[in-house]
């Protein structure tokens, strides 16, 4: 089957199926919610068939359905109650909070009272990434902490049974997530793809921010897809997200970016103005 899309101006945009017998059926799909696909496409009837004449470049000027995350390692801590709210009314959709333990990453970051500081600050939902060993252990501190929508991510190499750490954050009614260190392959983790509704890759090596992106990871994200819509899951980035890495993969169907120094914090200007410049794929 091939798919053949089109905007139609008027806030919604035309889904055309063709299969192998020339037979077309036609799917209106509104896009009327903030940050949904406005595709661009043009397509001209050509007698019988409809024909691509125009592919522009995917993004700049267009509004894709995706959320972006505000890494808060990255934040300002002498004025952290300012940078939230700041994000919060800029738009950010979520607030990234990294947990390290100096053990299973080497580095310490953020700590459950920067957390509930945060979860006091705004309504938005926090996506808690715990970088530790054994999880297990103090999972319930964690889930204790939060509201029903945010999200508990686990590395499952740090966990002897992950999916038992995975079922204690389901019961208490949080997001289930698990993230995936570059050196990890996708097999190892698949049958853990059935349970969990997002999965962060990490697009460099878990523990500091600001490293090199990793081009190998690339194949993980190419897995991912094809698995995403069957398994029910939702693929998140993390780590060294440039303008280009938006731009090459939201119209993939990565689902949100996690944004660090490299394209959020330290750069001169006001937040709300990067956001909407990231979101309409202006850089």
């Amino acid at each position: 089957v091939q798919l053949l899309s089109y905007s139609t101006g008027f806030g919604c945009s035309n889904i055309l199926f063709k299969n192998q017998k020339n037979i077309k059926i036609s799917k209106e799909i509104n896009y009327f919610s903030r940050g949904k696909r406005q595709l661009n496409t043009n397509f001209e009837n050509s007698g019988s068939e409809f024909s691509q004449v125009s592919s522009p470049d995917p993004g700049y000027g267009q509004e894709l359905d995706f959320q972006l995350l505000a890494s808060m390692m990255c934040a300002d801590y002498s004025r952290l109650g300012e940078e939230v709210k700041a994000l919060d009314q800029a738009g950010i959709d979520s607030f990234h909070i990294d947990i390290m333990d100096g053990r299973y990453v080497p580095n310490f970051a953020m700590s459950l009272n920067d957390l509930r500081c945060i979860r006091s600050l705004t309504a938005k939902p926090l996506d808690v990434h715990l970088m530790v060993e054994h999880p297990i252990n103090t999972i319930d501190l964690f889930t204790s902490s939060l509201r029903p929508g945010d999200t508990i991510y686990i590395h499952p190499e740090a966990e002897y049974h992950p999916s038992t750490t995975l079922q204690k954050i389901i019961n208490a009614g949080i997001i289930p997530g698990i993230a995936i260190n570059p050196g990890t392959s996708i097999e190892t983790v698949y049958e853990m793809l059935r349970i969990v509704k997002k999965v962060l890759v990490m697009s460099e090596n878990p523990g500091n921010a600001g490293q090199m992106f990793l081009p190998y990871v690339r194949a993980k994200y190419e897995k991912l897809l094809k698995y995403k819509d069957s398994m029910d899951f939702d693929i998140y980035w993390d780590g060294a997200c440039g303008a280009d890495k938006i731009k090459e993969y939201a119209p993939l169907g990565v689902r949100g970016f996690v944004l660090g120094t490299t394209l959020l914090f330290g750069k001169g200007r006001s937040y709300g103005e990067t956001i909407a410049s990231i979101r309409r794929m202006e850089f």
